[in-house]
């Protein structure tokens, strides 16, 4: 593949990670801290977050592409419809902004090892599109546009609908064991957490029981 082809397609890459990554808004952070604690508002916490989220990164993405034109080009493909570039370049950065939030989501919702094996399982699909579609399909740029795209637009359905089982969950728990919002940890009747007590050091004795 020649070297401007890869760097064509790092443009694309660059761009909607920066837009994905503006647009959550810190979000990502804030949710750590505030999901273990929104009981019976779990879901509607989540579910409220992506829709302030996903549609703010795919406009500012659509908006991005038509003020550098460039972008949509490259993700349209050679001869492809410029719509369809901007319609692809909005759909990556609309889902790069879930893919960055899920992995905070499934830390505060007690499923850190989903996040690991999710971004392991992204990068061997990507590493296989980027196979098929530079190494047997000379699609040059567009290829490593949609190594990266196509694998994140599928996440979006994917992730989402697993955060969302997750966060019902959560919520059916905290409502049928009566966790209000804002409740404090450790509380025996709120989502699991650890609850083994601190440990306490005697004053005049070295051990801690």
């Amino acid at each position: 593949m020649p070297t401007v082809d890869v760097g064509n397609a790092q443009l694309v890459v660059s761009a909607f990670m920066l837009v994905g990554g503006a647009a959550q808004l810190n979000l990502g952070v804030g949710l750590m801290r505030w999901v273990p604690q929104a009981g019976r508002g779990t879901a509607r916490l989540i579910w409220s977050s992506f829709l302030v989220m996903m549609p703010l990164s795919g406009v500012i993405g659509i908006v991005y592409a038509l003020v550098t034109p460039r972008l949509a080009a490259i993700s349209a493909g050679p001869g492809g419809p410029f719509v369809f570039g901007l319609v692809l370049f909005g759909l990556a950065c609309a889902g790069w902004v879930v893919m960055v939030v899920h992995d905070f989501l499934l830390v505060a919702l007690g499923q850190p090892w989903w996040a690991v094996w999710r971004n392991a399982l992204f990068a061997v699909a990507r590493i296989g599109l980027l196979v098929g579609l530079c190494g047997v399909l000379p699609l040059g740029e567009f290829g490593v546009v949609l190594s990266w795209a196509g694998p994140i637009v599928v996440w979006i359905a994917v992730g989402t609908v697993a955060i969302g089982v997750l966060a019902a969950r959560v919520s059916a728990r905290a409502k049928a064991t009566g966790c209000r919002a804002g409740a404090r940890w450790p509380r025996s009747s709120c989502p699991p957490r650890s609850r083994r007590p601190p440990s306490r050091c005697s004053t005049t004795r070295s051990r801690c029981w």
